[in-house]
């Protein structure tokens, strides 16, 4: 419906979408109650369900971090300090360091890869192994395989 008062229109379409919002809200929450209903009715229908969403995000969170870590490894995902190639060791590193206050943010492990992959993998990270990773975190910001006396013992 025109209006020829332009404050009126938007008052319109503001309500036009709050009506609109909670009724498609009302519909899924039936749907969902729906389902959710005959799912507990059927205990182990519910069980195989949970389970297969489960292996399902397992998958889909694989992917994302699969899909950080060979971007910012430029291809096959490899610590950028000591070349550890196994991926369940591998953890995306913030260079300038400031991680923590980015994960309060973001949240960390696949929250933090769906970030990057949301923001088009932004620069200021790196893949590094978890050791290399803590040794930066308690050495101030230098790998321990960074340092002139690796390797030395200290006494």
């Amino acid at each position: 419906m025109p209006y020829k008062d332009k404050d009126e229109a938007q008052k319109y379409n503001r309500e036009w979408k709050k009506r609109t919002y909670q009724e498609k809200r009302e519909a899924r929450l039936v749907v969902q109650r729906r389902s959710a209903a005959k799912l507990k009715a059927d205990p182990e229908r519910y069980a195989l369900a949970k389970a297969k969403n489960r292996e399902r995000m397992k998958k889909l969170m694989f992917r994302y971090k699969m899909k950080v870590l060979e971007h910012y490894s430029k291809g096959e995902p490899i610590c950028a300090c000591c070349g550890e190639k196994e991926t369940k060791f591998l953890t995306v590193d913030h260079i300038n360091n400031g991680g923590n206050a980015h994960r309060a943010e973001t949240g960390a492990g696949s929250s933090l890869h769906r970030w990057l992959i949301n923001h088009n993998f932004p620069e200021g990270f790196q893949i590094l192994c978890f050791n290399c990773n803590c040794g930066r975190s308690v050495n101030g910001g230098i790998c321990p395989h960074k340092e002139e006396n690796h390797g030395k013992s200290i006494s």
